[in-house]
């Protein structure tokens, strides 16, 4: 019955993650590059969270990965992928992510992809699925599409000593010019003006 078959282990587990290109319709339209930063994985069972020592981490760079599905037999031990450490510091260019191992009945697993991303243009769009193979013998499944859309901010205006703290620039007072201002997000870069 389908119940008991939600309770049993999954021992064939595999989930593969094509990550953004230009192209790769879904919608994806981007400037610039970006590098995978960081792979987080949790697993609950019951609300609890649980180790993810039984879970294996792969990473590819290979544009091959974009004709694979989540049944590919190669997933992990083809010679494009490379074994990565759960919830480590990547900062690498990948284009596939793939996730392996038996994980028991009734669990949720969630993933968190962080990207780093350079030169992109407002509006940029990156859209991203992923697909997984529960059973060996089932159908894929694929999660549904998550959109982001590149904003882009910029802080402008004058810049000058204001003596006497009226928020008006008088005549005596002086103009200042390059500076740079750090955002408190460590993610955000420093921008000279």
């Amino acid at each position: 019955d389908v119940y008991k078959r939600q309770e049993d282990p999954v021992s064939d587990f595999q989930l593969l993650d094509i990550l953004p290109y230009n192209g790769d319709n879904r919608g994806t339209d981007f400037n610039g590059i970006y590098t995978l930063e960081s792979i987080n994985i949790q697993q609950k069972v019951n609300g609890t969270v649980q180790s993810s020592n039984n879970l294996k981490l792969y990473t590819t760079n290979s544009t091959t990965v974009r004709n694979m599905t989540a049944k590919d037999d190669g997933i992990g031990t083809d010679n494009i992928w490379a074994e990565k450490t759960i919830g480590s510091s990547l900062n690498e260019s990948v284009t596939g992510i793939a996730v392996k191992g038996q994980i028991a009945g009734k669990t949720r697993l969630e993933i968190e992809v962080t990207l780093q991303t350079q030169n992109n243009e407002a509006k940029d769009i990156y859209a991203n699925t992923a697909m997984a193979q529960v059973y060996a013998d089932s159908e894929q499944m694929q999660t549904g599409k998550v959109e982001t859309k590149v904003v882009y901010r910029e802080i402008t205006g004058n810049v000058w000593e204001d003596s006497n703290r009226n928020g008006i620039i008088d005549a005596s007072e002086k103009h200042l010019d390059c500076l740079l201002y750090t955002s408190p997000s460590p993610r955000d870069t420093e921008r000279s003006r």
